[in-house]
């Protein structure tokens, strides 16, 4: 018999109640002067709670959860019961606050990134507030390569914010039919960070989508298959390959009336429905 016991670990402790995470980071932040990054992190919170307030969740911004500013961003939870408003109207209402802010400094729009995501965090009072793997989760969704290269292949002046939604939050919500964000309007995609073992299932959701986010191949000369080029970035790839301008393919199918998107790659990135999810479309 072997003399090493298994472990019990937190013998007795009850597992906590869900909590919804919000994560907003602003976009290029550190690209920024260090003047401009004080007067930017001054401006992101008013903007958010401007965008709870529009979105009618004063309840929320009144009673934000384990909230703290991180420099370039805010995290902060509520209720689970609020994520459909979440999703909308407030990342609208965000879009639209970034959209008409004529405070920030410096020649660049401001734009942010934001992620939602859910699951058992403590709330007690105390300074372990709001940690555990759901608000990692979060953090790392937030920070991931295909949510930065979202907001790369769009128009900075006409899109401000992209958000990445966890799959726990697209299947209790959205699939679900809670709230008005319908399935189709999000993009299933690989959320990874480079020099971290993150990978995981997510979804892209722009409430005001341009650029490369509505790009459209032309109708193929045949029918079948096809490749086309996508938007033009030049992005590093794994083991420092680099990504050509036009790196982009797009495999689609023809239906019964017009033609459908099945997938598509830049470098290491997948946009669309890769393998994971077994040729399944968002809505299921």
């Amino acid at each position: 018999m072997s003399d090493c016991a298994v472990p019990v670990l937190h013998s007795g402790a009850q597992q906590p109640e869900d909590q919804m995470v919000v994560v907003v980071d602003v976009e290029r932040y550190t690209k920024r002067s260090s003047a401009e990054q004080v007067a930017i992190s001054a401006l992101i919170e008013p903007l958010v709670d401007e965008a709870l307030t529009a979105a009618g969740l004063d309840e929320v911004r009144r009673g934000k959860r384990f909230a703290r500013n991180t420099g370039d961003g805010i995290v902060f939870g509520c209720a689970p019961a609020h994520s459909p408003q979440l999703l909308h109207p407030f990342l609208a209402e965000l879009e639209a606050a970034l959209g008409h802010c004529s405070e920030c400094p410096g020649p660049e729009p401001l734009r942010m990134r934001a992620a939602l995501t859910a699951g058992p965090l403590p709330l007690e009072g105390g300074p372990g507030d709001g940690n555990g793997d759901a608000r990692n989760q979060a953090h790392r969704l937030v920070d991931s390569d295909v949510i930065r290269h979202a907001m790369a292949v769009a128009n900075p002046w006409a899109t401000r914010l992209v958000a990445i939604v966890s799959e726990r939050v697209y299947r209790d919500t959205v699939v679900a039919g809670y709230g008005s964000v319908h399935p189709s309007r999000m993009i299933e995609v690989t959320a990874a960070v480079e020099g971290k073992s993150f990978k995981e299932r997510a979804w892209l959701f722009a409430p005001v989508p341009s650029g490369g986010l509505l790009r459209v191949p032309e109708l193929p000369a045949r029918r079948g298959a096809a490749v086309y080029p996508g938007p033009r970035v030049g992005r590093a790839a794994g083991r420092g390959a680099a990504v050509r301008a036009g790196d982009f393919q797009a495999v689609t199918q023809d239906v019964a009336h017009g033609m459908a998107l099945t997938g598509g790659v830049v470098g290491d990135i997948v946009l669309g429905f890769g393998p994971e999810s077994g040729g399944r479309g968002p809505c299921r």
